[in-house]
């Protein structure tokens, strides 16, 4: 089969670009021919990647674009509401092409969060109304995908249920092998967070947790700035919190082909992010073997269990008490080996080969399914 796989912008690293990239790698490596539509292609291209596979829109092209039709696309896959999206569902229903749609989040806590200024004093029928509209998108497409369970739930009210699949996103597992680590109490004790810089990954919040713990606890931070408000708000902490401590590590962007090597020398990941549905450096981590203590709220369902994959800190939490509970999970040996044993066990399922089987199961009994009506 031909694919079609939609991303808004290539330039941001984060599980919007990435996990679309490893299903097209996991379709290529089952003998699938697979495209992308995009406005701006990567900078650096995965192992298995070429860059003649990734279709750049521009505004000469937004209403007849002869590659894509050149190309004949059999599935059509989008991810998101951009012109992209909108191209390529539009090709689906004028050719009959069977379209796939992934939702990624919950729509009412990212128009709140990123896309209205003091979204949280808008009127919540306001938002709703917005979420409602964007999710009408994809209601011409054949199947909308869930990327959890809970994402399912949510998506309920906005579609019918035989309309709703679960596949969750996959990773390179071979990136990330699992090691089995031992925090050293009187050693460095490594925490790491990977998230680009903005609001709802919520890092201030480590920064503060950070001086309510010994100064052998290190804290290393990988993102990029996303969002250019909260990314000054973040340094303007950071840069005063170094003036007395050094125990804090800022990274920035790192290429995601060099990621494993700082994911390798952690002893806990530190997830401080107050919306996800399902994160890409979680299963990450897990693959890992890194044990993983996360705010959880409505917002964060899912990936992880409490006490078996991960340590679920509910909100509302200080940063005190986030840090109380992280020093608690680096000294209690025998909670720290069970979470790492635990994610040995489940980490095959997060397998890139695995989310792409399930991915095209799903096409051929719907397409099957199709073709009788």
């Amino acid at each position: 089969m031909k694919f079609l796989i939609t991303v808004h912008d290539f330039r941001s690293v984060n599980g919007y670009t990435l996990a679309p990239r490893q299903v097209a790698l996991g379709l290529k490596a089952k003998k699938h021919q697979v495209r992308f539509l995009c406005l701006h292609k990567p900078k650096t291209f995965f192992q298995g990647e070429l860059p003649l596979e990734f279709f750049e829109v521009k505004p000469q092209n937004f209403i007849d674009n002869k590659k894509v039709k050149g190309y004949a696309p059999d599935v059509i896959i989008t991810n998101g509401n951009s012109i992209v999206d909108i191209m390529a569902l539009e090709y689906a229903t004028s050719n009959k092409k069977f379209a796939i749609s992934f939702v990624h989040s919950r729509y009412e806590k990212i128009i709140e969060q990123r896309y209205l200024p003091w979204g949280k004093y808008w009127p919540k029928k306001f938002i709703n109304s917005l979420a409602s509209a964007l999710l009408g998108q994809f209601q011409s497409a054949d199947i909308v995908i869930a990327l959890s369970p809970e994402m399912q739930d949510y998506l309920k009210q906005h579609f019918p249920a035989e309309k709703l699949k679960v596949v969750g996103n996959g990773i390179n597992l071979e990136q990330f092998p699992f090691k089995e680590r031992r925090p050293q109490i009187d050693g460095y004790i490594n925490l790491l967070y990977v998230a680009n810089i903005e609001k709802r990954k919520n890092q201030i919040f480590l920064i503060e947790m950070m001086r309510f713990l010994p100064k052998n606890y290190i804290l290393h931070l990988v993102g990029n700035k996303e969002e250019f408000a909260y990314y000054y708000k973040f340094k303007e902490v950071l840069d005063s919190y170094l003036k007395t401590a050094n125990n804090i590590i800022y990274y920035g962007k790192v290429n995601h082909n060099n990621i494993s090597k700082i994911y390798d020398m952690a002893h806990i990941f530190v997830d401080s992010s107050l919306m996800e549905a399902q994160s890409v450096v979680l299963l990450e981590a897990i693959a890992s073997g890194i044990p993983i203590i996360r705010i959880n709220n409505e917002n964060t369902l899912g990936v992880t269990e409490h006490k078996k994959t991960a340590i679920h800190v509910n909100e509302p939490v200080t940063p005190a008490e986030f840090a109380s509970k992280t020093k608690k999970l680096a000294q209690n040996s025998q909670l720290y080996k069970a979470i790492s044993n635990e994610q040995r066990k489940v980490r095959s399922g997060f397998s890139r080969e695995k989310v792409t089987a399930d991915l095209v199961k799903i096409i051929d009994k719907s397409v099957k399914k199709k073709m009788c009506k």
